[in-house]
Parts: structure tokens; sequence; C-alpha cells
């Protein structure tokens, strides 16, 4: 069974809600999964990840989900 991977809902995504408009999913991500290219970019998957949530639990608009 394959684990669950992190999925961007882009119609939530608000880079802009997180400080410095740097998306707190990705500094929450330990295993490097998500990456955003710059301030107030969306953030978007690099590779497959553990399935660990830390993204998700971090997102404050809730536009990361397991999938």
């Amino acid at each position: 069974m394959a684990k669950p991977q992190a999925l961007v809902d882009y119609s939530l995504c608000r880079p802009d809600r997180c400080p410095d408009h740097i998306c707190l999913a990705v500094k929450a991500c330990p295993h490097k999964v998500l990456k955003q290219d710059g301030p107030g970019e969306s953030p978007y998957r690099l590779a497959e990840g553990p399935g660990c949530g830390d993204c998700v639990a971090a997102c404050p608009c809730d536009a990361i989900r397991l999938r």
C-alpha cells in the first residue's frame, strides 16, 4: 500500500498569511518534501514524502492534505 502524500490545494493556499510570506508548511517539513521558490509563492512538492503530516499541521490555511 502506498504511503499518503502531501498535496497542495492551490485554491486555499495563501502564502501571504504566513509570517514574512514564507510558507510555514515548507519550514515544518523535516524531509524537505515541499519547496517554495520565494516569499509569497505557493509551495509545491519536490518528492514523495513519508506521509508524516507535519506540513498539514503547520499550514494555517488548511491547504495541504495527505492523500
